[in-house]
C-alpha cells in the first residue's frame, strides 16, 4: 500500500509539468503571433503614411467601401452595398492607423478565423470611438466574406488621425 501513495506525488508533479508547459508554450505562441501581425512604425512622416495608405487603398480603387461614416459621424452601411460583390475570397482584416500627433503608423492583420471564433458579430463603432457604441455597425464573419474583399472603412479626424480597414 506505501507504493500507491508514494505515485500520488509523483503524477502530480508529472502534471503540474506538463501543464506548467502548456502555458509557456500557448504565452510564447501568443507572443509570436501578436509579433508577427502588429507592427509600429514611429517617427514615421505623413508623407511615408500618406503613401502607405494609398499603396493598402489601391488594390480596391474600384470597389465601393463597405461602411461610410455618416452625416451624425457614425459608421453605417454604404447605400447600395447590397450590390457589391468583389470576387475573391476574404482571410484577413488589415488595420491600418496613423496617429499625427505621435508620428507612428500601425498595422494590424486579424486572420478571419480569430474573428470567426469571437461570440456576435463585430461592433465597429466599439473600436473606433467611445461615441459610436449605440448605433453601431454590426457585421459579421459571413457579412465580410459575402462582399469580398475591399475596403470596410476609412475614418480621418481633424486632428490627423486616420484608419483605414481593409478585407483581403
Amino acid at each position: 500500500m506505501t507504493t500507491k501513495r508514494r505515485t500520488w506525488p509523483i503524477v502530480l508533479a508529472g502534471l503540474a509539468v506538463v501543464v506548467t508547459v502548456l502555458v509557456i508554450a500557448l504565452a510564447v505562441a501568443g507572443t509570436f503571433f501578436v509579433r508577427s501581425n502588429v507592427q509600429v512604425a514611429e517617427g514615421t512622416s505623413r508623407e511615408r503614411a500618406d503613401a502607405a495608405f494609398e499603396a493598402a487603398r489601391r488594390p480596391f480603387a474600384d470597389v465601393r467601401p463597405l461602411l461610410v461614416i455618416g452625416d451624425d459621424k457614425r459608421p453605417a452601411l454604404t447605400p447600395g452595398v447590397e450590390t457589391r460583390h468583389n470576387p475573391g475570397t476574404v482571410s484577413t482584416l488589415h488595420i491600418l492607423a496613423w496617429d499625427a500627433d505621435k508620428g507612428s503608423l500601425a498595422t494590424v492583420n486579424v486572420p478571419l478565423w480569430i474573428l470567426a471564433m469571437k461570440p456576435g458579430p463585430i461592433v465597429f463603432g466599439d473600436y473606433v470611438s467611445d461615441a459610436w457604441k449605440t448605433d453601431s455597425v454590426h457585421l459579421d464573419v459571413k457579412d465580410l466574406e459575402r462582399y469580398g474583399p475591399g475596403v470596410v472603412l476609412e475614418v480621418s479626424s481633424p486632428d490627423g488621425e486616420h484608419i483605414l480597414i481593409t478585407a483581403q
